[in-house]
């Protein structure tokens, strides 16, 4: 069991990595860069200077591996867009993230889960057949459109 759970361990931290890697290099590799985030109306000359500041000018296994040390570490960088370190976005945004979260478990300890032991213990019944298809109804709503419903 030991060795199962060791197993799965290591390939959570290398799925991690290899998922972390790719979005990083897709910020990287963009068309313009990530200097560009920071000023479209910048010259090419003070994108450069920038990435010169910011570490871009190094390769791309370069920038990912410090990243990954300072991320461990607790430092999270600074945003491009508002130049503020993101951990200080992260904890300022944190109360409306949690809030959020908190009543959409609510809804499912309240709704959901009553609702799907109703199911359960009636099955094929009209009211397992409408709690059954408005499941579906919910689950196939693409999530940005509930979000504006609600």
């Amino acid at each position: 069991m030991r060795r199962y759970q060791l197993s799965r361990l290591v390939q959570s931290v290398v799925l991690l990595l290899v998922v972390s890697f790719v979005a990083y290099a897709m910020v990287l590799l963009a068309p313009g860069g990530p200097s560009i985030l920071l000023d479209p109306y910048m010259t090419r000359e003070q994108r450069e200077q920038m990435g010169q500041l910011m570490g871009l000018d190094q390769p791309l296994h370069i920038q990912y591996w410090r990243w990954v040390k300072n991320v461990l570490r607790g430092d999270m960088g600074r945003s491009f867009l508002l130049g503020r370190p993101v951990r200080d976005i992260i904890v300022r945004q944190m109360p409306n993230t949690l809030l959020l979260s908190g009543a959409a478990l609510l809804l499912t300890v309240l709704v959901a889960i009553p609702l799907g032991v109703y199911s359960a213990v009636h099955r094929n019944s009209p009211a397992d057949q409408m709690v059954t298809m408005a499941a579906f109804f919910g689950l196939s709503m693409p999530v940005f459109w509930l979000g504006l419903l609600l």
